[in-house]
Parts: C-alpha cells; sequence; structure tokens
C-alpha cells in the first residue's frame, strides 16, 4: 500500500525549499553585486544590496516558520523574476540572467514528482516560463541603458552565471530528493507507530472482554488462554506449508490469536443459572447454551458494523 505524504509534510518540505533557495540566492546576489560594481550600474548595485538582505531575511522567516510556505516562495519566485527583467531592462541578455529562469524550472520538475506537489511544480514552471518570455518581449522592444562594449567580460559572465546555476541546481536536486525521502520516511515510521498503538489498544480490550467472559463462566478456568494457544500454535504449524505462507504471516498469526480470545464472547448472553449451573444440563438448557456461538457472531458483526460506520479504514478491522 502507497504512503501518502501527510499537509504537514508538504509545509516542511516546502519550507526546506525555501531555506535552500535563500541561501542559494542571498550568495548568487552578492557576487551578482560584484559584477554590477564592476560594470559601475548603479542602479543594479543598490537593488543587488537590497536582495542580499530580504535573501537572509527569506531564511530566516522560512527556519522560523513565521510566514506560511506558499507566502515565502511566492516572494522569493517574485523577486528572481523582478531581478531578471530590471537585470535585461540595464545590461540586456547577453550576460544570461535569463537563463537563471530556466533552471528554476529543472529541479521543481525533477524532484517535486509526487502528486501532492503537482500544483507547486506546474505553477512555479508556469510562472518561470512566461517571465521568460517577457524577459525577450522587453529586450526586443527596448535599448539597454548601460552598452557594456566588452564581448570577453560577458562571455565570461554568462559562463560563470550558468556554472553557478547548475551548480547551485544540481545541489537544490540533490537535497531536495534527500529531504523528501526523509519527510516521507518520518510519516511512514509515524503512522507505524501509530498503528502499532491501535493494535496494542485493541489487544487490552480482547483481553479485559475475554476476562469478562471467564468471570462469568466459573468452569472454564483458563480455557480462553488455552485457546488462543491452540490457535496460534496450528496456525504457525499452517504457515510452514508453502500453500498457506504468503497468507499467514506473523501479523495475521497475532490477530488470529488475539480474536481466539472472543470465542466464547456470545456466553455474556446466556442466563447465569445455565452458565454456572453444577449439575448436567437438561436438553432445553443445552440447546440454549449451544446458542453462544450464534449469539456471539452477532455480537462481533454488530462490532465491525459500528466501526466501518465510523470510518474505520476496514485493512484494520
Amino acid at each position: 500500500m502507497e504512503k501518502k505524504v501527510s499537509v504537514k509534510t508538504n509545509e516542511d518540505f516546502i519550507y526546506g525549499q525555501a531555506i535552500i533557495m535563500g541561501v542559494s540566492l542571498a550568495i548568487s546576489h552578492f557576487f551578482i553585486l560584484l559584477l554590477f560594481l564592476y560594470l559601475h550600474v548603479n542602479e543594479m548595485i543598490i537593488y543587488n544590496v537590497i536582495s542580499v538582505i530580504y535573501f537572509i531575511a527569506i531564511t530566516f522567516m522560512a527556519k522560523t516558520k513565521k510566514i506560511g510556505s506558499n507566502i515565502l516562495i511566492v516572494m522569493i519566485d517574485g523577486e528572481v523574476i523582478l531581478h531578471q527583467i530590471l537585470a535585461v531592462y540595464f545590461v540586456g541578455l547577453s550576460f544570461g540572467f535569463q537563463y537563471i529562469l530556466l533552471s528554476m524550472m529543472v529541479p521543481m520538475t525533477l524532484v517535486l514528482k509526487n502528486k501532492k506537489f503537482s500544483r507547486y511544480t506546474v505553477g512555479k514552471n508556469i510562472v518561470s516560463g512566461i517571465a521568460f518570455v517577457l524577459l525577450f518581449f522587453i529586450y526586443n522592444n527596448s535599448k539597454p541603458i548601460y552598452v557594456i562594449n566588452n564581448p570577453l567580460l560577458e562571455k565570461a559572465c554568462t559562463i560563470v552565471l550558468v556554472a553557478f546555476t547548475i551548480t547551485i541546481e544540481y545541489y537544490l536536486v540533490r537535497v531536495s530528493y534527500r529531504q523528501l525521502e526523509k519527510l516521507v520516511r518520518e510519516s511512514q515510521e509515524k503512522e507505524i507507530n501509530e498503528n502499532k498503538k491501535r493494535i496494542k489498544i485493541q489487544g487490552k480490550i480482547i483481553d479485559a472482554i475475554a476476562s469478562i467472559i471467564e468471570s462469568r463462566d466459573s468452569s472454564t478456568g483458563e480455557h480462553t488462554i488455552r485457546t488462543s494457544r491452540y490457535v496460534g500454535l496450528i496456525a504457525n504449524q499452517l504457515k510452514t506449508n508453502e500453500k498457506y505462507s504468503s497468507v499467514i504471516t506473523d501479523e495475521y498469526i497475532d490477530n488470529l490469536t488475539s480474536a481466539a480470545s472472543l470465542h466464547d464472547i456470545g456466553k455474556i448472553s446466556t442466563p447465569d443459572h445455565i452458565l454456572n449451573k453444577p449439575a448436567k444440563l437438561d436438553q432445553d438448557e443445552y440447546e440454549i447454551i449451544k446458542q453462544h456461538s450464534v449469539e456471539g457472531g452477532k455480537i462481533i458483526h454488530k462490532i465491525l458494523e459500528n466501526l466501518e460506520d465510523a470510518g474505520v479504514p476496514s485493512e484494520l478491522l
């Protein structure tokens, strides 16, 4: 049975993404700031100083979870898109800033294959694609404010930007896979532990009911315990037979031996004067006590019916 990622896991994963992107973008904006310092593009110098501070704040908010995870992702993507537009407006496409937008689409598609993240993935890719087209529209309909007459610098910057972006995205993909696997594993372990607790509680309830039954029938002694043990021995023996080995598992045997404790549950409906009669039962009394198996079946059926109505999964019944 495939385990689904919980809503909480979604939140944790996206917060983790925000932290990774916040740190990466703070570092990248710092180096881009150095480039604009060298080019003397004052507007972009100021913008990148603000951006570095902005992404440091984003990282802090993601770690402390002060703001919703989806809002943080929108804040990150919004800044990245604005940065690309401004870079193209001031210095054109030649420096390769536009490739950062395309690179944003790749890791999200590779990593977030889980259906729970489909909207997140598709949304980011659509926004990045529109922004990429918008950049070319701006470039083709306006001239850059700053003209850089240094082809060698432009090529070097493009290579460095692309290399840096590939490195960051490769790191993001690797970390994201590990992060997602960890969160899914934790979710599965939590579900397993909860199931174990439920089974333990069920076992205690069954034992309590069996004790009540035995307390009413003084003739049984440890009959219920012995019956459970016999059932366990028979089931373990059947498990060695290839015909049943795929069906009779350790969990199946545990459930079977627990259920065996309830084989006399129908005696609850048997009158005390018959159940505890010291002498031999007459024919009418014998017919009445034989009905305890039928009554037991009705009780178990009713319990299961009520649990199904309450929405308890059938595999737990």
